[in-house]
Protein backbone atom coordinates (compact mmCIF):
# COMPACT_ATOMS: atom_id res chain seq x y z
CA UNK A 1 0.00 0.00 0.00
CA UNK A 2 1.41 3.33 -0.93
CA UNK A 3 0.04 6.77 -0.15
CA UNK A 4 0.08 10.87 -0.41
CA UNK A 5 -2.25 13.34 0.37
CA UNK A 6 -2.79 16.84 -0.79
CA UNK A 7 -4.84 19.69 1.27
CA UNK A 8 -4.80 23.32 1.82
CA UNK A 9 -5.96 25.77 4.32
CA UNK A 10 -7.39 28.71 5.01
CA UNK A 11 -7.34 31.46 7.89
CA UNK A 12 -8.41 34.15 8.63
CA UNK A 13 -8.33 36.52 11.94
CA UNK A 14 -8.93 39.89 13.37
CA UNK A 15 -7.94 41.20 16.59
CA UNK A 16 -8.20 44.41 18.50
CA UNK A 17 -7.60 45.48 21.76
CA UNK A 18 -7.82 48.80 23.86
CA UNK A 19 -6.63 49.65 27.72
CA UNK A 20 -8.99 51.47 29.91
CA UNK A 21 -9.12 52.78 33.65
CA UNK A 22 -6.12 54.37 33.04
CA UNK A 23 -4.07 52.00 31.39
CA UNK A 24 -5.40 49.29 34.66
CA UNK A 25 -7.46 47.27 32.16
CA UNK A 26 -7.45 46.07 29.09
CA UNK A 27 -10.12 44.59 26.52
CA UNK A 28 -9.70 42.50 23.43
CA UNK A 29 -11.88 41.19 20.90
CA UNK A 30 -11.10 38.16 18.21
CA UNK A 31 -12.50 37.40 15.39
CA UNK A 32 -11.23 34.35 13.13
CA UNK A 33 -12.25 31.88 10.56
CA UNK A 34 -10.53 28.60 8.91
CA UNK A 35 -10.56 25.89 6.65
CA UNK A 36 -9.12 22.91 6.25
CA UNK A 37 -9.11 20.39 3.61
CA UNK A 38 -6.91 17.61 3.24
CA UNK A 39 -7.42 14.63 0.24
CA UNK A 40 -5.31 11.98 1.88
CA UNK A 41 -4.89 9.35 -1.48
CA UNK A 42 -4.07 5.56 -1.01
CA UNK A 43 -3.26 3.13 -3.70
CA UNK A 44 -4.73 -0.68 -2.98
CA UNK A 45 -4.75 -3.98 -4.25
CA UNK A 46 -8.55 -3.92 -6.15
CA UNK A 47 -10.32 -6.93 -5.69
CA UNK A 48 -14.05 -7.06 -6.92
CA UNK A 49 -16.50 -10.12 -6.86
CA UNK A 50 -17.20 -10.12 -10.79
CA UNK A 51 -13.73 -11.65 -12.39
CA UNK A 52 -14.34 -9.69 -15.59
CA UNK A 53 -12.80 -6.85 -13.79
CA UNK A 54 -9.28 -8.42 -12.76
CA UNK A 55 -6.74 -10.12 -14.83
CA UNK A 56 -6.82 -13.84 -15.17
CA UNK A 57 -3.96 -15.94 -14.29
CA UNK A 58 -0.46 -15.53 -15.32
CA UNK A 59 1.76 -18.92 -16.09
CA UNK A 60 4.57 -18.77 -17.73
CA UNK A 61 4.91 -22.84 -18.10
CA UNK A 62 5.05 -23.91 -21.14
CA UNK A 63 2.11 -26.52 -20.77
CA UNK A 64 -0.04 -23.34 -20.12
CA UNK A 65 -1.13 -22.32 -23.20
CA UNK A 66 -0.97 -18.56 -21.78
CA UNK A 67 2.76 -17.89 -23.12
CA UNK A 68 2.80 -15.85 -26.41
CA UNK A 69 5.00 -16.51 -29.45
CA UNK A 70 8.05 -15.17 -27.96
CA UNK A 71 7.60 -17.21 -24.55
CA UNK A 72 6.65 -14.10 -22.62
CA UNK A 73 3.27 -14.15 -20.52
CA UNK A 74 0.03 -12.33 -21.15
CA UNK A 75 -2.77 -12.33 -19.22
CA UNK A 76 -5.33 -15.41 -19.75
CA UNK A 77 -8.27 -13.80 -20.73
CA UNK A 78 -6.78 -12.37 -23.81
CA UNK A 79 -7.77 -8.68 -22.86
CA UNK A 80 -5.17 -6.60 -24.51
CA UNK A 81 -4.80 -3.71 -21.57
CA UNK A 82 -4.23 -6.41 -19.55
CA UNK A 83 -0.96 -6.45 -17.40
CA UNK A 84 0.68 -9.74 -16.33
CA UNK A 85 0.76 -9.70 -12.73
CA UNK A 86 3.79 -11.68 -10.69
CA UNK A 87 2.99 -11.22 -6.82
CA UNK A 88 6.56 -13.36 -6.09
CA UNK A 89 9.13 -11.06 -4.29
CA UNK A 90 7.69 -7.65 -5.86
CA UNK A 91 8.59 -8.62 -8.97
CA UNK A 92 5.33 -6.83 -10.44
CA UNK A 93 6.00 -4.44 -13.16
CA UNK A 94 4.98 -0.95 -12.59
CA UNK A 95 2.22 -0.89 -15.25
CA UNK A 96 1.00 -4.43 -13.80
CA UNK A 97 0.60 -2.11 -10.00
CA UNK A 98 -1.15 0.59 -12.15
CA UNK A 99 -3.20 -2.43 -13.79
CA UNK A 100 -4.38 -4.06 -11.00
CA UNK A 101 -4.56 -1.52 -8.29
CA UNK A 102 -6.80 1.76 -7.71
CA UNK A 103 -6.61 4.96 -5.85
CA UNK A 104 -8.42 5.95 -3.64
CA UNK A 105 -9.36 9.74 -2.39
CA UNK A 106 -11.32 10.54 0.98
CA UNK A 107 -11.75 14.23 1.19
CA UNK A 108 -11.26 15.61 5.12
CA UNK A 109 -13.20 19.35 5.44
CA UNK A 110 -12.66 20.95 9.07
CA UNK A 111 -14.35 24.68 9.60
CA UNK A 112 -14.17 26.60 12.37
CA UNK A 113 -15.57 30.18 13.72
CA UNK A 114 -14.44 31.82 16.75
CA UNK A 115 -15.47 34.70 18.51
CA UNK A 116 -14.15 36.09 21.84
CA UNK A 117 -14.49 38.81 23.87
CA UNK A 118 -12.45 39.53 27.27
CA UNK A 119 -11.20 41.85 29.62
CA UNK A 120 -8.62 41.98 32.18
CA UNK A 121 -7.21 44.65 35.08
CA UNK A 122 -7.60 44.79 38.74
CA UNK A 123 -11.32 44.32 40.60
CA UNK A 124 -10.07 45.74 44.22
CA UNK A 125 -7.64 46.17 46.80
CA UNK A 126 -6.69 44.00 50.03
CA UNK A 127 -4.18 44.36 52.46
CA UNK A 128 -1.68 42.26 50.71
CA UNK A 129 -2.38 43.95 47.37
CA UNK A 130 -4.31 44.36 44.57
CA UNK A 131 -7.13 41.79 43.17
CA UNK A 132 -6.23 40.60 39.70
CA UNK A 133 -9.00 39.54 37.27
CA UNK A 134 -9.79 38.06 33.35
CA UNK A 135 -13.37 37.55 32.03
CA UNK A 136 -15.04 37.38 28.99
CA UNK A 137 -17.37 35.24 26.40
CA UNK A 138 -16.43 33.25 23.38
CA UNK A 139 -18.40 31.29 20.78
CA UNK A 140 -17.28 28.57 18.47
CA UNK A 141 -18.98 27.04 15.69
CA UNK A 142 -17.19 23.60 14.66
CA UNK A 143 -18.24 21.90 11.19
CA UNK A 144 -16.51 18.32 9.86
CA UNK A 145 -17.23 16.54 6.97
CA UNK A 146 -15.21 13.59 5.64
CA UNK A 147 -16.21 11.95 2.68
CA UNK A 148 -14.60 8.20 1.49
CA UNK A 149 -14.00 7.36 -1.82
CA UNK A 150 -17.39 6.37 -4.06
CA UNK A 151 -16.03 2.38 -4.05
CA UNK A 152 -15.86 2.37 -0.25
CA UNK A 153 -19.58 3.29 0.08
CA UNK A 154 -20.37 0.73 -2.33
CA UNK A 155 -23.65 -0.59 -1.68
CA UNK A 156 -26.13 -3.12 -3.35
CA UNK A 157 -29.66 -2.91 -4.00
CA UNK A 158 -30.52 -4.76 -0.77
CA UNK A 159 -28.55 -2.75 1.61
CA UNK A 160 -25.41 -5.00 1.63
CA UNK A 161 -22.04 -3.88 1.32
CA UNK A 162 -20.34 -4.29 -2.22
CA UNK A 163 -17.65 -5.46 -0.72
CA UNK A 164 -14.96 -3.82 -3.09
CA UNK A 165 -11.52 -2.33 -2.29
CA UNK A 166 -11.51 0.50 1.06
CA UNK A 167 -14.23 -1.60 2.84
CA UNK A 168 -13.89 -5.25 4.04
CA UNK A 169 -14.64 -8.06 1.70
CA UNK A 170 -16.35 -11.18 4.33
CA UNK A 171 -16.46 -14.30 4.60
CA UNK A 172 -19.62 -14.42 3.13
CA UNK A 173 -21.69 -11.63 1.29
CA UNK A 174 -23.54 -10.71 4.25
CA UNK A 175 -20.13 -9.82 6.07
CA UNK A 176 -19.14 -7.57 3.59
CA UNK A 177 -18.91 -3.60 5.16
CA UNK A 178 -19.38 0.25 3.25
CA UNK A 179 -18.20 3.40 5.09
CA UNK A 180 -20.52 5.95 4.19
CA UNK A 181 -19.58 9.93 4.57
CA UNK A 182 -20.10 11.34 8.16
CA UNK A 183 -20.56 14.94 8.97
CA UNK A 184 -22.07 17.14 11.80
CA UNK A 185 -21.28 20.25 13.82
CA UNK A 186 -21.45 22.08 16.74
CA UNK A 187 -22.05 25.41 18.62
CA UNK A 188 -20.82 26.12 21.93
CA UNK A 189 -20.78 29.71 23.87
CA UNK A 190 -19.00 29.95 26.94
CA UNK A 191 -17.98 32.60 29.53
CA UNK A 192 -15.40 32.62 31.76
CA UNK A 193 -14.05 34.00 34.95
CA UNK A 194 -10.36 34.07 36.77
CA UNK A 195 -8.80 35.91 39.56
CA UNK A 196 -6.27 36.08 42.05
CA UNK A 197 -6.76 36.85 45.46
CA UNK A 198 -3.51 37.97 47.32
CA UNK A 199 -4.20 36.81 51.63
CA UNK A 200 -0.71 37.39 53.01
CA UNK A 201 2.16 39.15 52.06
CA UNK A 202 5.56 39.79 54.77
CA UNK A 203 4.00 38.26 57.63
CA UNK A 204 6.90 35.44 58.23
CA UNK A 205 6.12 34.30 54.59
CA UNK A 206 6.80 36.36 51.59
CA UNK A 207 3.40 35.67 50.14
CA UNK A 208 0.31 33.39 50.20
CA UNK A 209 -2.33 33.67 46.54
CA UNK A 210 -5.70 32.31 46.15
CA UNK A 211 -6.82 31.58 42.62
CA UNK A 212 -9.75 30.23 41.43
CA UNK A 213 -10.80 30.48 37.28
CA UNK A 214 -14.62 29.09 36.51
CA UNK A 215 -16.01 28.26 32.85
CA UNK A 216 -19.83 27.47 31.76
CA UNK A 217 -19.85 25.84 28.55
CA UNK A 218 -23.08 25.47 26.51
CA UNK A 219 -22.93 23.03 23.79
CA UNK A 220 -26.10 22.65 21.36
CA UNK A 221 -25.14 19.08 21.36
CA UNK A 222 -25.13 17.97 24.83
CA UNK A 223 -25.96 20.84 26.80
CA UNK A 224 -24.80 23.02 29.49
CA UNK A 225 -21.51 21.81 31.79
CA UNK A 226 -19.51 23.79 34.44
CA UNK A 227 -15.43 23.40 34.69
CA UNK A 228 -13.65 25.25 37.52
CA UNK A 229 -9.75 25.64 38.91
CA UNK A 230 -8.97 26.68 42.53
CA UNK A 231 -4.77 26.56 43.49
CA UNK A 232 -3.29 27.75 46.60
CA UNK A 233 0.89 29.45 46.02
CA UNK A 234 2.46 29.96 49.23
CA UNK A 235 6.11 31.79 48.93
CA UNK A 236 7.84 30.91 51.97
CA UNK A 237 10.66 32.54 50.90
CA UNK A 238 13.27 33.17 48.27
CA UNK A 239 14.49 29.49 47.95
CA UNK A 240 10.80 27.31 48.68
CA UNK A 241 7.61 27.98 46.80
CA UNK A 242 4.62 25.03 47.22
CA UNK A 243 1.56 24.89 45.39
CA UNK A 244 -1.75 22.83 45.62
CA UNK A 245 -4.63 22.66 42.32
CA UNK A 246 -7.44 20.95 42.31
CA UNK A 247 -9.64 21.60 39.21
CA UNK A 248 -12.66 19.67 36.84
CA UNK A 249 -12.04 19.45 32.87
CA UNK A 250 -14.30 18.31 30.76
CA UNK A 251 -14.57 16.75 26.99
CA UNK A 252 -17.14 17.01 24.74
CA UNK A 253 -18.11 14.17 22.52
CA UNK A 254 -16.72 15.02 18.89
CA UNK A 255 -18.29 14.89 15.90
CA UNK A 256 -17.12 11.47 14.74
CA UNK A 257 -18.75 10.21 18.31
CA UNK A 258 -21.76 11.91 17.61
CA UNK A 259 -22.68 11.87 13.88
CA UNK A 260 -20.79 8.35 12.60
CA UNK A 261 -23.79 7.48 10.08
CA UNK A 262 -25.12 3.74 10.58
CA UNK A 263 -23.15 1.22 8.86
CA UNK A 264 -24.42 -2.78 8.62
CA UNK A 265 -22.36 -5.63 8.56
CA UNK A 266 -22.53 -9.17 9.08
CA UNK A 267 -20.62 -10.48 12.07
CA UNK A 268 -20.09 -13.55 13.92
CA UNK A 269 -21.05 -13.13 17.66
CA UNK A 270 -21.36 -15.68 20.72
CA UNK A 271 -24.44 -15.50 22.66
CA UNK A 272 -24.16 -15.86 26.53
CA UNK A 273 -27.77 -16.93 27.16
CA UNK A 274 -27.14 -19.83 24.90
CA UNK A 275 -27.22 -22.83 26.89
CA UNK A 276 -24.17 -24.25 25.80
CA UNK A 277 -22.42 -20.38 27.31
CA UNK A 278 -24.60 -20.24 30.25
CA UNK A 279 -22.02 -21.59 32.56
CA UNK A 280 -18.86 -19.11 31.45
CA UNK A 281 -18.12 -16.01 32.25
CA UNK A 282 -17.06 -13.93 35.53
CA UNK A 283 -19.92 -14.90 37.59
CA UNK A 284 -22.21 -17.72 35.71
CA UNK A 285 -24.94 -17.29 38.44
CA UNK A 286 -25.44 -13.74 37.42
CA UNK A 287 -25.52 -14.25 33.83
CA UNK A 288 -27.85 -17.30 34.47
CA UNK A 289 -30.46 -15.14 36.26
CA UNK A 290 -30.16 -12.54 33.70
CA UNK A 291 -30.77 -14.33 31.07
CA UNK A 292 -33.59 -15.42 32.96
CA UNK A 293 -35.15 -12.15 33.46
CA UNK A 294 -34.60 -11.51 29.61
CA UNK A 295 -37.87 -14.47 29.12
CA UNK A 296 -34.83 -16.58 27.72
CA UNK A 297 -35.20 -20.20 28.61
CA UNK A 298 -32.21 -22.67 29.97
CA UNK A 299 -32.18 -24.73 27.05
CA UNK A 300 -31.71 -21.69 24.64
CA UNK A 301 -30.22 -22.66 21.19
CA UNK A 302 -29.37 -19.17 19.64
CA UNK A 303 -29.42 -19.23 15.49
CA UNK A 304 -26.11 -17.04 16.12
CA UNK A 305 -24.06 -20.33 16.60
CA UNK A 306 -24.69 -21.18 12.66
CA UNK A 307 -24.60 -17.59 11.23
CA UNK A 308 -23.69 -14.09 11.35
CA UNK A 309 -25.85 -11.24 12.96
CA UNK A 310 -26.39 -7.60 11.92
CA UNK A 311 -24.25 -5.27 13.25
CA UNK A 312 -24.90 -2.03 13.16
CA UNK A 313 -22.41 0.65 13.64
CA UNK A 314 -23.53 4.55 14.29
CA UNK A 315 -22.95 7.37 16.15
CA UNK A 316 -24.76 8.55 19.16
CA UNK A 317 -26.14 11.54 20.05
CA UNK A 318 -26.89 10.59 23.83
CA UNK A 319 -23.43 10.89 24.46
CA UNK A 320 -22.60 13.39 27.55
CA UNK A 321 -19.10 14.92 28.20
CA UNK A 322 -16.26 13.41 30.46
CA UNK A 323 -15.77 14.79 33.52
CA UNK A 324 -11.85 15.02 34.47
CA UNK A 325 -10.97 15.47 38.09
CA UNK A 326 -6.91 16.53 38.52
CA UNK A 327 -5.20 17.35 42.03
CA UNK A 328 -1.71 18.34 42.10
CA UNK A 329 0.83 19.08 44.62
CA UNK A 330 4.17 20.15 44.73
CA UNK A 331 7.43 22.66 45.61
CA UNK A 332 10.14 24.19 44.20
CA UNK A 333 13.34 24.42 45.69
CA UNK A 334 15.62 27.55 44.17
CA UNK A 335 18.39 27.34 46.90
CA UNK A 336 20.20 29.57 44.32
CA UNK A 337 19.57 31.47 41.08
CA UNK A 338 21.41 28.76 38.90
CA UNK A 339 19.62 26.05 39.96
CA UNK A 340 15.97 24.79 40.19
CA UNK A 341 14.25 22.00 41.52
CA UNK A 342 10.27 21.27 41.26
CA UNK A 343 8.82 18.35 42.56
CA UNK A 344 5.38 17.81 41.73
CA UNK A 345 2.58 15.11 42.95
CA UNK A 346 -0.67 14.52 40.81
CA UNK A 347 -3.59 12.30 40.69
CA UNK A 348 -6.18 12.08 37.75
CA UNK A 349 -9.61 10.66 37.30
CA UNK A 350 -12.16 10.44 34.18
CA UNK A 351 -15.44 9.73 34.86
CA UNK A 352 -17.72 8.84 32.12
CA UNK A 353 -15.43 8.38 29.48
CA UNK A 354 -16.44 7.41 25.64
CA UNK A 355 -15.56 4.32 24.96
CA UNK A 356 -16.94 2.18 22.34
CA UNK A 357 -17.36 -2.27 22.50
CA UNK A 358 -17.54 -5.08 20.39
CA UNK A 359 -20.44 -6.76 19.79
CA UNK A 360 -20.31 -9.93 21.88
CA UNK A 361 -18.70 -7.84 24.49
CA UNK A 362 -22.46 -6.07 23.96
CA UNK A 363 -23.95 -9.47 25.18
CA UNK A 364 -21.70 -9.88 27.71
CA UNK A 365 -22.58 -6.84 29.59
CA UNK A 366 -25.89 -7.18 29.33
CA UNK A 367 -26.00 -9.83 31.04
CA UNK A 368 -22.82 -10.44 33.28
CA UNK A 369 -23.23 -7.78 35.90
CA UNK A 370 -25.17 -8.15 39.64
CA UNK A 371 -27.90 -7.22 37.23
CA UNK A 372 -28.87 -6.38 33.88
CA UNK A 373 -27.64 -3.29 32.49
CA UNK A 374 -29.76 -1.09 30.81
CA UNK A 375 -27.51 0.06 28.99
CA UNK A 376 -25.77 -2.58 26.93
CA UNK A 377 -29.03 -4.04 26.85
CA UNK A 378 -30.43 -1.50 25.02
CA UNK A 379 -28.14 -2.01 22.51
CA UNK A 380 -29.79 -5.77 21.68
CA UNK A 381 -32.75 -5.94 19.19
CA UNK A 382 -34.25 -9.03 20.08
CA UNK A 383 -37.26 -10.84 18.50
CA UNK A 384 -40.14 -12.49 20.42
CA UNK A 385 -38.48 -15.95 20.84
CA UNK A 386 -35.13 -14.18 22.38
CA UNK A 387 -33.41 -14.41 18.65
CA UNK A 388 -31.03 -11.64 18.25
CA UNK A 389 -31.88 -9.61 15.09
CA UNK A 390 -29.41 -6.77 15.73
CA UNK A 391 -26.59 -5.35 17.64
CA UNK A 392 -25.82 -1.92 17.83
CA UNK A 393 -22.32 -0.51 18.10
CA UNK A 394 -21.80 3.07 19.51
CA UNK A 395 -19.74 5.08 21.51
CA UNK A 396 -21.12 5.56 25.21
CA UNK A 397 -19.92 6.74 28.27
CA UNK A 398 -19.00 3.76 30.31
CA UNK A 399 -14.84 3.34 30.81
CA UNK A 400 -13.03 5.19 33.87
CA UNK A 401 -9.58 5.73 34.11
CA UNK A 402 -7.45 6.74 36.91
CA UNK A 403 -3.55 7.77 37.30
CA UNK A 404 -0.84 8.98 40.00
CA UNK A 405 2.93 9.89 39.91
CA UNK A 406 5.49 12.29 40.59
CA UNK A 407 7.30 14.59 38.28
CA UNK A 408 10.72 15.40 38.63
CA UNK A 409 12.03 18.89 36.90
CA UNK A 410 15.78 20.03 37.83
CA UNK A 411 17.39 23.16 36.07
CA UNK A 412 21.14 24.00 36.79
CA UNK A 413 23.12 26.73 34.68
CA UNK A 414 27.08 26.87 35.02
CA UNK A 415 28.54 30.02 34.13
CA UNK A 416 32.05 29.76 32.54
CA UNK A 417 34.47 32.29 31.51
CA UNK A 418 33.32 33.09 28.33
CA UNK A 419 30.72 30.09 27.78
CA UNK A 420 27.42 28.52 29.36
CA UNK A 421 26.74 25.23 30.37
CA UNK A 422 22.95 24.10 31.02
CA UNK A 423 21.24 21.03 32.45
CA UNK A 424 17.75 19.92 32.49
CA UNK A 425 16.18 16.97 33.97
CA UNK A 426 12.42 15.87 33.11
CA UNK A 427 11.55 12.51 34.76
CA UNK A 428 8.12 11.39 35.77
CA UNK A 429 7.34 7.77 37.49
CA UNK A 430 3.93 6.94 36.72
CA UNK A 431 2.66 4.92 40.08
CA UNK A 432 -1.05 3.76 39.11
CA UNK A 433 -2.85 3.85 35.72
CA UNK A 434 -6.03 1.91 35.67
CA UNK A 435 -8.53 1.57 32.65
CA UNK A 436 -12.25 0.01 33.36
CA UNK A 437 -13.91 0.03 29.67
CA UNK A 438 -17.25 -1.13 32.08
CA UNK A 439 -17.09 0.98 34.92
CA UNK A 440 -19.83 -0.69 36.34
CA UNK A 441 -18.00 -4.09 36.39
CA UNK A 442 -15.18 -4.41 39.45
CA UNK A 443 -13.60 -7.32 37.34
CA UNK A 444 -12.93 -5.04 34.13
CA UNK A 445 -9.82 -3.11 35.81
CA UNK A 446 -6.60 -3.10 33.12
CA UNK A 447 -3.76 -2.22 35.41
CA UNK A 448 -1.30 -0.39 33.38
CA UNK A 449 1.49 1.01 34.96
CA UNK A 450 4.78 -0.92 34.72
CA UNK A 451 3.33 -2.36 31.58
CA UNK A 452 4.50 -1.80 28.04
CA UNK A 453 3.64 1.67 26.60
CA UNK A 454 3.33 3.07 29.97
CA UNK A 455 6.44 2.32 32.09
CA UNK A 456 7.12 3.19 35.75
CA UNK A 457 9.86 5.69 35.05
CA UNK A 458 10.80 7.54 32.27
CA UNK A 459 13.25 10.97 31.96
CA UNK A 460 14.55 13.31 29.60
CA UNK A 461 18.40 14.57 29.96
CA UNK A 462 19.17 17.86 28.06
CA UNK A 463 22.92 19.39 28.38
CA UNK A 464 23.54 22.46 26.06
CA UNK A 465 27.04 24.06 25.64
CA UNK A 466 26.81 27.70 24.46
CA UNK A 467 30.09 29.97 23.52
CA UNK A 468 29.34 33.16 21.69
CA UNK A 469 26.58 32.09 18.87
CA UNK A 470 27.56 28.11 18.36
CA UNK A 471 25.80 25.79 20.80
CA UNK A 472 25.71 22.11 21.18
CA UNK A 473 22.83 19.99 22.59
CA UNK A 474 22.90 16.46 23.82
CA UNK A 475 20.05 14.55 24.86
CA UNK A 476 19.04 11.36 26.47
CA UNK A 477 16.03 9.87 26.35
CA UNK A 478 15.31 7.18 28.84
CA UNK A 479 12.08 4.38 28.97
CA UNK A 480 12.72 2.49 32.09
CA UNK A 481 11.61 -1.06 32.49
CA UNK A 482 8.51 -2.85 31.71
CA UNK A 483 6.40 -5.86 31.43
CA UNK A 484 5.56 -7.34 28.23
CA UNK A 485 2.19 -8.48 29.47
CA UNK A 486 1.19 -8.44 32.79
CA UNK A 487 -1.71 -10.42 32.19
CA UNK A 488 0.70 -13.61 31.05
CA UNK A 489 -0.02 -17.05 32.55
CA UNK A 490 3.36 -18.88 33.84
CA UNK A 491 3.50 -21.41 30.63
CA UNK A 492 2.87 -18.55 27.77
CA UNK A 493 5.95 -18.08 27.02
CA UNK A 494 9.32 -20.21 26.77
CA UNK A 495 11.63 -20.18 29.69
CA UNK A 496 14.57 -18.11 28.28
CA UNK A 497 11.71 -15.09 27.96
CA UNK A 498 10.96 -13.29 31.65
CA UNK A 499 7.58 -11.28 30.31
CA UNK A 500 10.17 -7.93 30.79
CA UNK A 501 10.99 -5.60 28.18
CA UNK A 502 14.64 -3.96 29.07
CA UNK A 503 15.26 -0.24 29.88
CA UNK A 504 16.24 1.59 27.17
CA UNK A 505 18.58 5.21 26.35
CA UNK A 506 18.58 6.98 23.26
CA UNK A 507 21.26 9.89 22.91
CA UNK A 508 21.15 12.55 20.19
CA UNK A 509 23.28 15.56 19.20
CA UNK A 510 22.18 18.65 17.85
CA UNK A 511 24.93 21.90 16.51
CA UNK A 512 23.81 25.26 15.75
CA UNK A 513 25.15 28.41 14.47
CA UNK A 514 23.19 31.41 14.71
CA UNK A 515 24.72 33.73 11.92
CA UNK A 516 22.79 36.73 12.85
CA UNK A 517 19.54 37.48 14.31
CA UNK A 518 17.50 36.70 11.08
CA UNK A 519 19.76 33.05 10.10
CA UNK A 520 20.52 30.20 12.38
CA UNK A 521 21.96 26.86 10.42
CA UNK A 522 22.10 23.52 12.41
CA UNK A 523 22.55 19.95 12.30
CA UNK A 524 22.12 16.91 13.84
CA UNK A 525 22.21 12.98 14.58
CA UNK A 526 19.22 11.07 16.17
CA UNK A 527 20.29 7.94 18.52
CA UNK A 528 23.68 8.46 17.81
CA UNK A 529 24.09 4.58 18.82
CA UNK A 530 21.63 2.94 16.29
CA UNK A 531 19.42 1.84 18.74
CA UNK A 532 16.97 -0.65 17.85
CA UNK A 533 13.76 -1.28 19.68
CA UNK A 534 13.00 -4.25 21.65
CA UNK A 535 12.99 -7.68 18.80
CA UNK A 536 9.32 -8.40 20.44
CA UNK A 537 5.76 -8.38 18.62
CA UNK A 538 4.43 -4.89 18.55
CA UNK A 539 7.54 -3.14 19.58
CA UNK A 540 10.40 -4.08 17.06
CA UNK A 541 8.93 -1.72 14.60
CA UNK A 542 9.21 0.83 17.07
CA UNK A 543 6.54 3.59 17.84
CA UNK A 544 6.06 6.31 20.56
CA UNK A 545 8.40 5.46 22.76
CA UNK A 546 11.18 2.88 20.84
CA UNK A 547 12.64 4.40 17.29
CA UNK A 548 12.23 2.20 15.00
CA UNK A 549 13.95 4.28 12.05
CA UNK A 550 17.71 3.98 13.79
CA UNK A 551 20.52 6.62 13.06
CA UNK A 552 18.58 9.88 11.43
CA UNK A 553 20.83 12.66 10.16
CA UNK A 554 19.05 16.13 9.43
CA UNK A 555 20.31 19.58 8.86
CA UNK A 556 18.59 23.06 7.75
CA UNK A 557 18.37 26.92 8.23
CA UNK A 558 15.81 28.37 10.54
CA UNK A 559 15.22 32.26 8.78
CA UNK A 560 13.21 35.06 10.71
CA UNK A 561 11.87 37.78 8.20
Amino acid sequence: MTGESDGETTDFAITWGNNFADDKGNVTVHLSYSEEKEIPMTARSYAVRDPSFLPNPVNTGPDDGIADANGNPVCRSGNIACVPYNPINNLASPEALSYASVVLIRTDEIKQTVASFSFNGDLFEMPAGMVAFAAGLEYRDEKSKSTPDPLTQAIDPDGVGSGLVGSTTGASRSENSFVLPTRGDYKVKEVFFESIFPLLIDQGIESLDFEVAARYSDYNTTGGDSTYKSALNLTINEMIRTRVTYSLAVRAPNVQELFSPQQIQGRFVTVPCDANNLNSGPNPANRQSNCAALGIADDFQSEAAFGSRNVITQGNLELIPEEATTLTAGFVFTPFDALSVAVDYWDIEIEDAITSFDSTDILNNCVDSSSLNAEFCGLIARDNSGQINSIAVKSINAAKFNANGVDLDVFYRHGLDNSTLNFSFQGTYLDERKFQQNSENPEDINSQAGQVATPHFRALINSVYSIDNISTAWTINYIGESTFNKVAQPEQYPDWFNNKVKAYTYHSLNFSYEYNDDYRFYLGIDNVLDKEPPNLPGLNAGGLLYDGIGRKYYAGVRISL
